[in-house]
């Protein structure tokens, strides 16, 4: 007892304690969801009830079928879940739980299910969207009583409109402003007073209204008319949804609560049946959302080319996220325009060519294809609608591309078609070529490095503009052929790393001549488009004898890369060729504490897949990568301690063959080379039987001893 009577006055000095810091609690019941939308009970809209709006509180005591003179009393949408404690048997009658247990909790007769929890309170949504954005909205499936099926021909078509005299009533308000000046050489307009449903967004003189200053209102376009004298003129507010006379339906067209009132196509007894609804638009979408990135100022991205000839015009439905125009040009450092651009998406057609193109604001708008003119001059042929993103930049991917390789996309897409940002075709010398594919597409190639990698190669460039040079957008095709893009690929373009990349050719070590150079059978003379020497004068074609060849520069590595074009029958292929001196290798004290990581004293000029050889390596062994300055990791552990190790380049990734010979016997190729050989040096051969490759060519060579 002592022990209860302590813990009592410990709560009571708790609550001292509290009130002497004067903290307050309040309940609040309510349901503050912006899509809330009350209903009666027969499933009709009812008036909304909620929160005092002032001093007076709402009166809701009689409406709604609640606990008496409770003020937080409503219909709503609410949602609850159950669960079933348990299905298994437990008394070996199939399909029950035994009594004893079942009985402690709510359960079936049976007991053949046994409530486990019960969850009930108001939902987060009110009610599922009823609409995709972009998607067709449908007149109601009832009468105006909202109980009788309506037929197919009951409601008319196009909604009721602000300001629409319906059975002498105006379900929705129009406003009127009285506009002091106004000219249709001007988006400026200014009015006696701002009154009500004088509002950006709202529609005055035919144009929206992009800003209010005062009494200066600045239109998104001219006004449609010149005033000079106050005169009241229509103020249209903007509507959450859009129909279109072209399609004789409504959209989706924005996301949020939507309040549309539909009316009868005929009257019963003088009188038109109206019914309002309200729902819910997602801003999801069921067919695929399109992107446009700007492609205004000084952003870069691709303008979308509208190809389809039933196409004619564009027409963007513009809402509160994307305007039509914005009142100021966004604002980029650095940038200066010359000129004011406040569009945000926009469709212009000069010579039968129409382009999207988008600035301003980011956003998600729809916009409906139209044909030739059907009606009037003002109602079109209804090609088509689709959701478009408005994107300030796109998501950027750094990703590498070899020379002579076609540029791809970074996640391997094949249908999509690139485009390159102009800066990247505007180089003085450019970097990659295009080529026609039959099917009509262009395909681009690399051709130029734009930037060397480290030395020694860790696969980072050695230059901080290396992936600024070759810029592509990716595009995917959508309804009417209409290309969009996805993202955009900055690639740095270099030379591959793998040796088995290259066609090989050794050379002495000065180089080769135009007499004993590569020869070219079918008439097939590449080009070469680029290499690796600075001056880029290593490697030429003699056309006189269109051979090939190489002169190394005196003091520098006698290696050189070279990028060879072919052209034939309108194919395009290139081939990289690797050209070294057979003197060139480099033979580097090397240290192995019994791993693969060998430490040298420098690994500049070494390269993945040279072959390693020399005392206590048996089998054949490669550098696999190089992990530093002065460590490489070879192909396999190698003993510890240190030897003296030669690094080179061979043909094919084969180790230098050292064998006997028999005299009197040809010697024999390694496997996938070609029967005649080049003799460098030494005299031990008959030289009436020899012929040398470069001077008579290979097949000719091939017939000699």
């Amino acid at each position: 007892m002592p022990s209860r009577f302590a813990h009592l006055l410990c709560a009571l000095g708790t609550l001292l304690i509290a009130t002497f810091a004067q903290a307050q609690y309040e309940l609040k019941a309510g349901n503050f969801n912006g899509l809330y939308v009350p209903y009666t009970a027969a499933g009709a809209a009812a008036t909304p009830y909620g929160p005092p709006s002032s001093s007076a509180q709402i009166s809701n005591q009689s409406t709604l079928p609640a606990t008496l003179l409770s003020n937080f009393r409503g219909m709503g949408q609410v949602g609850g879940s159950n669960s079933i404690l348990d299905f298994t048997p437990a008394d070996g009658t199939p399909g029950t739980i035994v009594s004893a247990f079942a009985d402690r909790y709510p359960s079936t007769p049976d007991n053949s299910q046994v409530l486990g929890r019960s969850t009930i309170g108001g939902i987060f949504a009110s009610g599922v969207p009823r609409y995709f954005m972009g998607e067709t909205i449908t007149p109601p499936l009832v009468k105006a009583d909202g109980i009788t099926t309506a037929p197919a021909d009951y409601w008319r078509a196009k909604p009721v409109e602000p300001g629409e005299t319906i059975n002498s009533l105006i379900p929705v308000p129009n406003y009127t402003v009285n506009v002091t000046t106004s000219s249709t050489t001007s988006k400026l307009v200014t009015v006696a007073s701002v009154t009500t449903g004088v509002v950006v967004g709202a529609t005055l003189l035919g144009e929206p209204i992009t800003a209010i200053n005062g009494t200066a209102v600045t239109l998104a376009g001219n006004a449609n008319r010149t005033l000079t004298a106050s005169t009241a003129v229509a103020v249209t507010p903007a509507l959450p949804f859009y129909y279109s006379p072209h399609a004789e339906k409504v959209f989706a067209s924005q996301p949020g609560r939507v309040t549309i009132t539909w009316v009868s196509l005929a009257a019963t007894a003088g009188v038109y049946g109206t019914l309002t609804e309200t729902f819910a638009v997602s801003s999801n979408t069921s067919s695929p959302v399109r992107t446009i990135f700007w492609t205004e100022g000084s952003f870069d991205g691709p303008k979308v080319n509208i190809a389809d000839s039933r196409i004619t015009t564009v027409n963007p439905i513009y809402q509160s996220s994307v305007p039509k125009a914005v009142p100021e040009e966004v604002d980029i450092p650095g940038y200066a325009p010359t000129s004011e651009n406040l569009t945000t998406l926009s469709f212009d057609k000069y010579n039968g060519n129409g382009q999207l193109h988008a600035y301003n604001v980011e956003g998600r708008i729809l916009i409906e294809y139209l044909g030739n003119v059907r009606l009037g001059t003002n109602v079109y042929e209804f090609i088509g609608s689709e959701v478009v993103d408005l994107v300030r930049a796109p998501e950027v991917n750094y990703t590498v591309a070899y020379l002579g390789n076609p540029i791809r996309p970074h996640d391997g897409d094949t249908t999509l078609e690139a485009s390159p940002v102009l800066s990247s075709q505007q180089n003085t010398t450019p970097f990659f070529s295009s080529s026609a594919s039959p099917d009509g597409s262009t395909q681009y190639f690399a051709e130029r490095e734009t930037s060397a990698a480290n030395n020694p190669d860790d696969a980072t460039p050695a230059s901080s503009r290396a992936y600024n040079q070759a810029v592509f957008y990716w595009k995917e095709t959508g309804d009417f052929g209409i290309q969009w893009p996805r993202f955009q690929d900055r690639y740095w373009l270099r030379w591959s790393p793998n040796l088995s990349d290259y066609a090989h050719y050794t050379v002495g070590s000065s180089g080769s001549t135009a007499d004993t150079g590569l020869t070219f059978t079918d008439g097939a003379l590449p080009q070469i488009v680029y290499q690796d020497d600075t001056q880029q004068t290593e490697a030429k074609i003699d056309l006189p004898t269109q051979r090939l060849y190489v002169t190394f520069k005196s003091g520098e590595d006698p290696r050189n890369r070279a990028l060879l074009k072919f052209n034939s029958s309108g194919a395009t292929w290139y081939l990289n060729l690797y050209t070294q001196a057979e003197t060139r290798e480099q033979i580097l004290a090397s240290t192995s504490n019994g791993t693969s990581t060998v430490t040298v004293s420098s690994t500049s000029g070494l390269e993945v897949g040279m072959l390693v050889s020399g005392t206590g390596i048996t089998n054949a062994t490669s550098i696999l990568s190089i992990a530093d300055k002065t460590r490489v990791v070879l192909s396999q552990a190698l003993p510890s301690g240190t030897q003296s190790w030669r690094y080179s380049v061979e043909s094919g990734g084969s180790a230098r063959l050292t064998t006997n010979a028999t005299v009197g016997e040809r010697l024999q190729p390694p496997a996938g080379h070609e029967l005649a050989g080049y003799i460098s040096g030494g005299k031990g051969y008959y030289p009436a039987g020899y012929l040398d490759p470069f001077a008579v060519g290979v097949e000719t060579a091939n017939l000699g001893a």
